[in-house]
């Protein structure tokens, strides 16, 4: 599997930025859990790992008391 794969396939998802790079981080655990099973080669860096992450612009976070969710 080759990097531009994996990029193609995340930009396919249409999600927003931020799910785009955890779905990138659950991919790369997917690899990293395979090299510590001995499922791929431990010394070569995946192709997961090429990939950078999908800048995501500032955004404002927003606390909720609880008498807001009322």
């Amino acid at each position: 599997m080759k990097s531009e794969q994996i990029d193609k396939w995340l930009r396919s998802l249409k999600v927003a930025r931020r799910t785009r790079n955890g779905t990138l981080t659950s991919v790369r655990t997917l690899f990293s859990s395979a090299k510590s099973r001995s499922n791929l080669p431990k010394t070569n860096i995946t192709e997961a790992h090429v990939l950078n992450k999908s800048k995501v612009g500032n955004t404002d976070t927003l606390i909720f008391e609880p008498a807001l969710m009322r």
